[in-house]
């Protein structure tokens, strides 16, 4: 009985780590189509794919920056859904650069040069 009990129990053990390590794949939940330029829907448009199956498209923006785009797909290589358009090559209004650590920018040597001037332009009244 115990060896049945043990067998069952590694036969349970390997399916939930067969499970647990088999390739699950995630999609977006609010995924769009393609945009019209991907693929080859518009000039200057190029793609790669990646280990997964997955697809980034890039094409020339009007603004010159590459407008680029991810869509995954199903095992048979059908497209399920995609990431929104993303323009490349520039930041965008949310994005912040702090300042280099420990480098503080010089200290303004305006006022230093007008204090001395008017120092200067005292003593040689006198």
């Amino acid at each position: 009985m115990k060896s049945i009990n043990l067998m069952l129990l590694a036969f349970v053990l390997l399916l939930v780590a067969g499970l647990a390590y088999s390739s699950v794949s995630l999609h977006p939940v609010f995924a769009e189509p393609p945009d019209p330029c991907f693929g080859d829907g518009c000039e200057g448009t190029w793609c790669n794919t990646d280990s997964t199956g997955n697809i980034d498209c890039c094409w020339d923006g009007p603004n010159g920056f590459p407008i680029c785009q991810t869509c995954y797909t199903l095992d048979n290589g059908s497209i399920n859904g995609c990431d929104p358009p993303r323009t490349k090559g520039h930041p965008d209004s949310s994005t912040v650069i702090p300042p280099p650590l420990g480098l503080a920018p010089p200290p303004s040597t305006e006022n230093v040069l007008i204090t001395q001037q008017w120092i200067l332009k005292v003593i040689a009244h006198q």
